[in-house]
């Protein structure tokens, strides 16, 4: 399974260079920065894979999407989020913050998460901080409220270009109170 996703993610890393126009690099789990697809694994036990994708539509909104997965020999949980994200006036240069809410949906038992097979909503906000144009970190907060419960995801990390649409990270992430560290790639989307 591993060496599928590291093939996958080769290939899209190298698809990028050829098909996409520089921008900035983004974080997971849903990218800070604006059009940006993301692919992450957190070393939980069994292991959490994610997928994230922010898109913008207007000046200040994206449509932001992200799908977490965690499979052991017994079961499989889930977590999809889909939302809207407001992107914040910052006076200082390099720093990006954002509000973000949405509807999230549960299936089975995910790390950290309660609720099986429930749905709701979620509220967040995070920023981002360029160091230089190639690295910078960042950081978000975000509630879900799914079947009666509720449940906090905390992300925090750095991000490295690694080409001009391709970011690698190295983060922390903590599902409902159960942390893991991770890696991810981001790709710009143009």
């Amino acid at each position: 399974m591993r060496r599928k996703l590291i093939a996958t993610l080769g290939v899209l890393s190298i698809l990028s260079l050829v098909l996409l126009q520089p921008q900035r690099a983004a974080a997971q789990i849903v990218p800070p920065n604006r059009n940006a697809f993301s692919l992450s694994i957190a070393a939980f036990t069994p292991s959490v894979f994610t997928v994230g994708l922010a898109y913008p539509i207007r000046p200040a909104w994206d449509l932001t999407f992200s799908y977490a997965v965690q499979s052991s020999a017994t079961t499989t949980g889930s977590l999809l989020a889909v939302g809207g994200r407001y992107h914040l006036r910052v006076a200082t240069p390099g720093m990006s913050a954002h509000l973000a809410g949405g509807v999230g949906v549960s299936g089975a038992s995910i790390t950290g998460f309660g609720a099986a097979n429930a749905s709701g909503l979620f509220l967040g906000g995070g920023a981002t901080l360029a160091f230089s144009q190639q690295i910078g970190a960042y950081g978000s907060a975000t509630v879900f409220a799914l079947g009666g419960g509720t449940s906090t995801v905390i992300d925090v990390g750095i991000q490295a270009r690694l080409a001009p649409q391709v970011a690698g990270q190295l983060g922390y992430i903590s599902f409902g109170g159960r942390a893991a560290p991770y890696l991810g790639v981001t790709i710009a989307l143009r």
